[in-house]
């Protein structure tokens, strides 16, 4: 039966672009998709539902779906922009932090190379939505952390002193290791007074 509404539905969509029932018929294809795990048909059908339809309130769904279907794919690119796009409409409740975790680790781990940027952008943005707490300090840590293996000591600083600033370190050994990692990419772009500065601050935590 499932199998059914799906090829008319297909053939519906397909031959009957202006119809005002296309949209409803959308809908119940991505249903039938989703049911069946026909995965690469489902990210076909929700991208064309967000591009043909995108002011619609099933966008967020859809854009969900989107993401869950091309997270069992092998484009870990397009999986990662789509949870991406997830957190940036959901923001930090609870299903955009999921989201947003999955694709700060789609970027960081998965991808890696020059992605590494982008999940460290994505982690900074976050931690600046949330409220200080355990979620906070885990998702402070990320940036500060990528940020520090890619080189990039202007952003080194600058997320370390946005966690020394809102005091979310999970225990001292952390605080120092932020504040000694400030003091190295201090040092790294010249800057040497600022350098002996978060490392005497280091010393005297």
């Amino acid at each position: 039966r499932v199998f059914g509404l799906i090829r008319v539905a297909q053939t519906f969509v397909a031959t009957q672009p202006n119809d005002a029932r296309r949209q409803q018929v959308m809908l119940k294809l991505v249903d039938g998709l989703q049911v069946m795990s026909r995965n690469k048909d489902l990210v076909v059908a929700c991208r064309q539902y967000l591009e043909r339809y995108g002011n619609t309130p099933q966008v967020a769904q859809i854009e969900i779906r989107l993401a869950d279907a091309l997270m069992q794919t092998e484009d870990l690119l397009s999986a990662a922009k789509a949870v991406h796009a997830v957190w940036k409409r959901q923001g930090p409740n609870p299903l955009g932090r999921r989201y947003g975790l999955e694709a700060i680790n789609l970027y960081c781990s998965r991808l890696g190379g020059e992605h590494i940027k982008t999940g460290a952008a994505l982690a900074a943005e976050m931690f600046q939505r949330l409220p200080n707490g355990i979620f906070a300090r885990e998702v402070g840590r990320r940036p500060f952390e990528e940020y520090y293996r890619a080189s990039q000591w202007a952003d080194v600083v600058t997320m370390g002193g946005t966690l020394v600033k809102r005091n979310q370190f999970e225990n001292t050994a952390y605080r120092i290791r932020v504040l000694s990692g400030i003091a190295h990419a201090h040092g790294q772009l010249q800057q040497y007074r600022n350098a002996a500065t978060a490392h005497q601050a280091a010393r005297n935590v």
